[in-house]
């Protein structure tokens, strides 16, 4: 049973991995108009056309491995990345708003509901870490922040109220996915210099 819990274990923490890298990639890709200083965007200029073809083939590993794991945190980063612009007309016809309600009633049908909310929340928490970091640089270059379009404490409080509700509900998952973000952004960071505004 113990050897049982441990491969369990292991196979969300490879699993958090992978999700983590696709995220990473494809929002460096979003993020195009960011360019290193030094250098042209970092994660474009490596994988160039071979970003799909290996965010679908890391996609794929990661499901085999935890298919819950991988379709609700991938649906949770979708729906947090749309919260922004949750009125955007996008390329489907549908808009923000509607597209996320979708996905979550996909979710519904196809995973339990504790499971699609801890993924929400530790997607939503790990956002407002990222935006507490980025204040400074987002106000400077005008992007989007939660804490500064709500206020720092406000987004520090949320947050502490996230990280209790995840304690209680799922507390291994906070530290897998949590750990596995950190070390993610580690291993991008430590390869990329610090960039600027083209």
């Amino acid at each position: 049973m113990l050897a049982a819990d441990y491969s369990d274990i292991i196979r969300k923490i490879i699993c958090s991995i992978l999700v983590g890298l696709v995220i990473r990639i494809l929002d460096d890709y979003i993020d195009q108009d960011i360019q290193y200083v030094g250098k042209s965007n970092y994660i474009i200029e490596k994988f160039e056309k071979s970003i799909f073809p290996y965010s679908i083939l890391f996609v794929t590993i990661a499901a085999g491995i935890h298919l819950q794991y991988t379709i609700t945190l991938i649906s949770s980063c979708y729906i947090v990345g749309m919260f922004h612009d949750l009125h955007m007309k996008l390329p489907t016809g549908l808009n923000g708003y509607s597209e996320s309600i979708i996905l979550v009633i996909i979710n519904i049908f196809l995973f339990s509901f504790k499971d699609i909310v801890t993924s929400l929340m530790i997607i939503i928490l790990i956002q407002c870490i990222d935006d507490l970091l980025d204040m400074t640089w987002d106000r400077k270059y005008g992007y989007k922040n939660y804490a500064n379009k709500f206020g720092k404490l406000e987004i520090v409080m949320i947050s502490l109220i996230i990280t209790i509700l995840l304690i209680m509900f799922d507390s291994i998952k906070l530290v897998i996915v949590f750990s596995c973000a950190l070390l993610v952004n580690y291993i991008i960071e430590k390869e990329v210099p610090k960039f600027e505004i083209k």
